[in-house]
């Protein structure tokens, strides 16, 4: 079986330095089982973020094609984290343009997943510290908790609407900025975190 895992910076491990992000841990925790046993069916795992990643076009034009190149004879389940960069402001513009949009983004990628697998688990969009975030320190670009938990909830309603298990993330970092690097990005104990809460749902839906 191959976990595959699409989604932003914050899946590709931006900024933990030391544990190489959230999927990083999780692919450690499953070599470490399979080291112990070589035999046994343990789950491979895949990081396939990338900084910047936004449900359309981003991902919903890339996620079929990946999980064709890595599902011959494997048994696949798709985790995705998307959300964040479409809340994003850009230049006062939203980056996911209509909010109304999104659903049908995730639709989307929901159709191009189930093409080969039943086995989908959404994660949800962490809060910011509005104090580096309005705007961030890399560019004109703004993010606010308002807008985030906009999409947080759209993405809650659709996973409940498609019967999709959800980790929600949100309030887990709100009001704790110490969880985060830049305002954004968690720091080595945030993508601590994000891996318990994302591994303990995986266990649910391998079964």
């Amino acid at each position: 079986m191959r976990i595959l895992v699409f989604g932003d910076s914050i899946v590709y491990g931006m900024w933990d330095v030391e544990g190489g992000g959230w999927v990083a841990r999780i692919k450690r925790h499953y070599d470490e089982l399979q080291l112990r046993d070589l035999g046994a069916a343990i789950p491979e795992v895949y990081n396939l973020g990338v900084s910047g990643g936004t449900a359309a076009p981003h991902i919903a034009e890339r996620i079929g094609s990946e999980i064709l190149y890595r599902s011959r004879q494997q048994q696949v389940v798709a985790v995705v984290a998307v959300g964040l960069n479409d809340s994003m402001w850009d230049h006062g513009l939203r980056v996911g343009y209509e909010a109304r949009i999104f659903p049908k983004d995730l639709q989307d990628i929901v159709n191009a997943i189930r093409e080969y697998t039943d086995k989908i688990l959404f994660v949800g969009l962490t809060a910011c510290d509005e104090s580096k975030t309005k705007p961030v320190s890399w560019g004109d670009y703004v993010f606010t908790n308002e807008s985030i938990l906009e999409y947080e909830n759209m993405l809650s309603d659709f996973c409940t609407q498609q019967n999709i298990p959800l980790v929600r993330l949100f309030n887990h970092f709100r009001d704790k900025p110490e969880l985060l690097v830049d305002g954004l990005h968690p720091n080595e104990t945030g993508h601590e975190l994000i891996s318990n809460l994302v591994k303990s749902e995986l266990e649910k839906l391998l079964g």
